[in-house]
Order: structure tokens, then sequence, then C-alpha cells
């Protein structure tokens, strides 16, 4: 949530997308991963991976094969 107290720098983690997730998806929503990583690295900030738990609205993305 934008202008949260509690907020964190979270990536989502690709590795975790849901088993009904099309097999094409997945090495994009990885990439997206590494590239995420990779700038907070270089930007020498902190964060997080977090799982994509569903609660989100990448959901309907991903069960259409589309990367997130």
């Amino acid at each position: 949530m934008l202008g949260s107290p509690n907020y964190i720098f979270g990536i989502y983690d690709g590795r975790t997308a849901n088993n009904d997730t099309p097999v094409h998806a997945l090495p994009g929503s990885n990439k997206i991963t590494a590239v995420y990583r990779e700038w907070f690295d270089q930007q020498k900030l902190p964060s997080t991976y977090t799982d994509f738990s569903g609660r989100s609205d990448y959901g309907p993305f991903l069960a259409e094969g589309i990367v997130a």
C-alpha cells in the first residue's frame, strides 16, 4: 500500500507461483524477479522476497499464462 508506515521493499518471488500457472509463464516471472532483485542490490536498498500468495491482482494474469 502506498504511504503505509509499515512498508517493505518486497519482490514477488516467481519461484512461488501456483502449481496451476502455465509452464511458459514461469521463466518470465523468474526473470522479472531477478531484474528487480538486481536493481535493489545495485541501489543498495534492502528488499525481501514475498510469495505469490494469490492475494493480489496478479493471479488472473498468471492463470492465463501472462508473466507477473
